[in-house]
């Protein structure tokens, strides 16, 4: 994968957003490179993600955000709102499962759905 300047700002983008969709990357880098389009913000995106640059995860929505956490984790989805949280979760349940089912985990991935407390909130008001 070649050097770009454009490609360079897509990741930076992927690591100061939180869990972006490429539609959020093409607004912030749109806003330093004006001449930018989607289709340039989603190949670039696709690329690092196919390179294991950063993760393209897709959510039970059927969209896609990107991560640059590279490590298995999961992550909490706000049913409201669309926040998305990492999630750290312990190797050891993974080993235990593993030894349980005598088999072995390669990746994994999960999600929690619910409310955020900035959700939950607003809806007590």
């Amino acid at each position: 994968m070649n050097y770009s300047k454009q490609r360079e700002f897509i990741l930076e983008s992927v690591n100061t957003l939180d869990h972006p969709t490429a539609e959020a990357v093409y607004s912030y880098v749109k806003e330093k490179m004006p001449l930018v389009s989607l289709g340039t913000v989603y190949r670039n995106l696709n690329q690092l993600a196919d390179k294991g640059i950063i993760q393209r995860i897709k959510i039970s929505d059927g969209s896609d955000i990107f991560d640059h956490t590279l490590t298995p984790h999961g992550h909490f989805i706000c049913a409201k709102c669309g926040k998305v949280i990492d999630i750290d979760y312990n190797d050891k349940h993974i080993k235990e499962f593993e030894k349980q089912n005598s088999l072995i985990v390669n990746n994994y991935s999960f999600e929690l759905h619910g409310l955020c407390n900035q959700c939950i909130k607003k809806n007590n008001k």
